[in-house]
């Protein structure tokens, strides 16, 4: 899965920051949604060229139906790359493709297949999360950062 470039990566006026741990309060067509993007994110290693980052999330939808889509969801590096949610992941409490009308807590899975090294290099280090609905060209309504840049290296491996 190759790593595309956000049409906007940045965040706008208008996009809910915080750090790792807080909840926005979020708006669009037909919802609104608390959102809360948690540590600790861990992550797993399949092979030396297979790295994925899991995410944990905690999604409340307060008003009208969520469309919760992991590939909505983005994983900044501190060197600038972007690697997109997947639906598809062997974790366990990964959170796939759905339309929500309560509650859900999972992880999105961030996965790595390529040699770019997004993931895969151990000098890598993790900046933020961004949450980008569909058909808003890539510009991000939530962004939780960390503190400081997460290195890959120090995270604990998924159960």
């Amino acid at each position: 899965m190759p790593l595309l470039p956000r049409v906007n990566s940045e965040a706008d006026e208008d996009t809910e920051i915080g750090l790792i741990g807080s909840t926005h309060t979020i708006s669009g067509d037909g919802y609104t949604i608390r959102v809360q993007v948690s540590d600790p994110a861990t992550v797993r290693r399949s092979s030396t060229s297979t790295v994925s980052v899991l995410v944990p999330v905690s999604i409340d939808v307060v008003d009208g139906a969520y469309d919760l889509n992991p590939s909505h969801w983005v994983l900044r590096t501190l060197s600038g790359q972007e690697i997109d949610g997947i639906t598809n992941s062997s974790a366990p409490t990964a959170i796939g493709k759905a339309t929500v009308t309560g509650h859900i807590e999972g992880v999105i899975p961030f996965v790595d297949y390529s040699t770019r090294g997004a993931l895969t290099n151990d000098e890598v280090s993790l900046s933020l999360v961004q949450l980008v609905p569909a058909g808003t060209a890539g510009v991000p309504v939530g962004q939780w950062n960390w503190p400081e840049p997460v290195p890959i290296t120090e995270l604990p491996a998924a159960q």
